[in-house]
């Protein structure tokens, strides 16, 4: 590259690495400062080394929350994941219906978290919800979707999977496409069915695709807080509690904001964890 070109490059991706830096790396370091401080706003900083650190051992609502943001995260993205591979699967089947499809499963992904997070608090509500209205017009019992500590958190996985398909969808799709047709031509002429030509060449194919589908959805799983807050608050009785609404109820009622970064952080971690421990996987399209 010219050295004219290379000035050009990094005047264009100049912009974005400030944008970075602003609105994301300078909060990680300022989020890992605060959390060696006791403060509440209203007072000066208070150094206090690792207290807030080992707090969280002795805190029941910290390990509470971190075991359901695990079950949140592994029911969403394992199921996500094997729903949005069977879509993907079926729009590839579709003849003119494809792009309709498509726009549809966009369209959630459009939409406003916040204001599909009510609509869904609104469909799933007890006593007036659609949910149950059109279950109680056939006869069955109405269901506690959100109040009930058995049922908020399928719930909010449901809902976490259909805001999320679409991407996933998306991304399957493109990793289908690439799929070379000669390989399926060769398997039926050898006589394999369909779940074998699925098992054997499609699913090792999209080994890429599917281990970037992992990485992205669990992030989204792990930092959800506008679905939870909005259609649970954390309840009832914590026990959709997650890590994401802990921190804003630490930060912002309570007013520990060391507390809530050292919090903050932990979740950072897991999360950074998670995907360092992904599996590595070939591309096997090349």
């Amino acid at each position: 590259m010219m050295r004219s070109e290379r000035r050009w490059a990094l005047l264009a991706v100049a912009p974005a690495t400030l944008g970075l830096a602003v609105f994301v790396l300078l909060p990680i370091l300022a989020t890992l400062a605060i959390s060696w401080f006791a403060w509440d706003v209203l007072t000066a900083p208070r150094w206090v080394g690792t207290a807030n650190v080992t707090a969280l051992f002795a805190d029941v609502r910290f390990w509470d929350a971190l075991a359901n943001t695990a079950r949140f995260v592994a029911a969403s993205v394992t199921g996500g994941l094997i729903l949005a591979l069977a879509v993907a699967l079926a729009i590839e089947g579709l003849g003119r219906g494809r792009t309709i499809v498509r726009i549809a499963l966009i369209m959630p992904i459009c939409a406003s978290s916040v204001a599909t997070s009510l609509a869904w608090r609104w469909f799933l509500n007890t006593d007036f919800g659609l949910a149950n209205s059109t279950m109680g017009s056939l006869g069955l019992a109405p269901v506690p979707w959100l109040s009930s500590t058995e049922w908020a958190m399928v719930s909010l996985v449901a809902v976490a999977i259909w805001k999320g398909i679409g991407y996933d969808v998306i991304l399957f799709v493109a990793g289908l496409q690439s799929v070379p047709t000669h390989l399926h031509d060769a398997a039926r002429l050898d006589g394999a069915d369909a779940w074998q030509r699925f098992r054997a060449i499609t699913l090792p194919m999209l080994s890429p695709t599917t281990s970037f589908v992992f990485v992205i959805a669990t992030v989204r799983a792990a930092h959800a807080f506008d679905l939870v807050y909005v259609l649970t608050g954390g309840g009832p009785a914590d026990a959709t509690l997650t890590l994401t609404v802990l921190i804003y109820q630490l930060a912002f009622q309570f007013f520990q904001f060391g507390y809530a970064a050292a919090i903050a952080w932990v979740l950072f971690l897991v999360v950074a964890g998670l995907m360092l421990l992904r599996p590595r996987v070939p591309d096997l399209t090349e």
